[in-house]
């Protein structure tokens, strides 16, 4: 008996999930964007290996769902598709991501916890990030450090993050009421944008060997009205067609609360 199956999501622009199960217990999963609580990591990459039991088991819960078709009400919604097969009968289905109906519920759960967990440490070529404020003081400059690091087993490439217009930070500000969800995204001026370390490119893509890491810092030097804010910062790695190395799509980092005063 030949069974395979597919399991892919889109969530955002550029932000997306994809998983195959093949024979032999073989997957392969690529991620390319994390958005909490489906993917709490700050990862983006490929994913692979083999395991003959947690394959069977997401294959037989994939073929057990009797869930019929429940799409989005919206088009630009977040979704997604399951695609089995089996002795060459295809059956091919699509749901609401984040109101997944009850039959695919427990199903989606159980791909999320495999790769949550089971199979996390399965990377292959992947591109971690954290962020940490490095200096917060009114009368300096507030000082952000981003780490970005390979933890996979293959070389990562990735667009240089010596491209400035790849990084955003936003602010939200905590006074404002919660239905406005008003933010603030800080362009990013060249005067607070460094290198923690150089970088033989400076354009195109940079590649990253296996425990190597690199830094960004971003210096936000302009004033800001006093009050709290979440803050966030967000890597793009812009997409390349055909090399399988490259991680592409949106790290998305939260930091501690900024207190202006």
């Amino acid at each position: 008996m030949s069974e395979t199956a597919a399991v892919s999501a889109v969530y955002g622009p550029g932000m997306g999930f994809r998983l195959a199960l093949g024979p032999g217990g073989q997957f392969e999963f690529v991620l390319s964007g994390n958005a909490p609580p489906l993917f709490p990591q700050v990862e983006l990459g490929r994913w692979r290996g083999e395991d003959e039991e947690g394959v069977r088991e997401l294959l037989g819960a994939i073929a057990g769902c009797d869930e019929p078709s429940n799409p989005p009400p919206q088009p630009d919604s977040a979704y997604v598709f399951v695609g089995h097969e089996r002795d060459g009968e295809k059956r091919e289905r699509l749901y609401a991501l984040y109101e997944a109906p009850p039959g695919w519920a427990p199903v989606q759960s159980a791909v999320l916890s495999m790769v949550h967990g089971r199979w996390l440490d399965r990377r292959q070529s992947t591109l971690r990030a954290q962020a940490s404020w490095l200096k917060t003081q009114a009368d300096a400059a507030r000082t952000i450090a981003v780490e970005l690091d390979n933890p996979g087993s293959e070389v990562v490439s990735f667009s240089s993050p010596a491209r400035q217009e790849l990084w955003t930070v936003t602010l939200v500000p905590q006074w404002m009421a919660p239905a406005a969800l008003d933010t603030y995204p800080y362009e990013i001026a060249p005067h607070e944008f460094s290198l923690m370390s150089p970088l033989a490119v400076a354009q195109g893509s940079h590649a990253l060997d296996p425990g190597k890491k690199i830094g960004v810092m971003l210096t936000l030097k302009r004033l800001l009205s006093p009050g709290r804010y979440d803050v966030s910062v967000q890597y793009l790695s812009e997409e390349v067609r055909g090399d399988a190395r490259h991680a592409s799509g949106i790290l998305t980092m939260s930091l501690a609360v900024l207190e202006v005063l």
